[in-house]
């Protein structure tokens, strides 16, 4: 019984992942109707939504700039703010190593052996050195709802 409700948290987790890089990125729009001054809303304001100021004619995309944070994405998919960041860094850690890899030089490891740096999420050079489509990628492959995922795990 408990392997399937972590089974399930772990679907919900890699689609609010994945669904907060293709947000972040752009690759993908919030959810939600634009009036007819161009003004957009979210189909649904969770306690977030509150804090954000209300779109007018000047500054239309307020809200759905704020649809793109990953405070929006978990309080959406009704998980805590925490579980998102651990598993966009697992994500980052695991392009990380697939990149590693690549570096060997002589039968010698170009990358310490300590291994990754444990950087807070705000130090993650997504952009520079791993890059979006990596990171979305890995998160495609690494989703338990894409068919070779088992295949993935019980090689890992």
């Amino acid at each position: 019984m408990t392997t399937k409700i972590v089974l399930a948290y772990r679907k919900k987790l890699a689609a609010a992942t994945l669904d907060y890089l293709m947000l972040k990125y752009g690759l993908d729009d919030p959810d939600g109707t634009v009036d007819s001054k161009g003004r957009f809303f979210p189909p649904r304001q969770y306690s977030c939504c509150k804090k954000v100021a209300r779109p007018t004619s000047r500054n239309r995309h307020s809200l759905k700039n704020h649809c793109r944070t990953r405070t929006h994405v978990a309080n959406s998919w009704h998980l805590a703010y925490n579980a998102l960041v651990i598993h966009e860094g697992m994500l980052y850690r695991l392009v990380q190593n697939e990149q590693s890899k690549k570096h060997f030089s002589r039968g010698r490891r170009t990358v310490p052996k300590s291994g990754i740096p444990k950087m807070p999420p705000h130090h993650w050079p997504l952009e520079t050195e791993i890059g979006r489509d990596d990171l979305i990628s890995m998160a495609i492959l690494r989703n338990p709802l894409n068919p070779g995922w088992q295949a993935l795990t019980t090689q890992a």
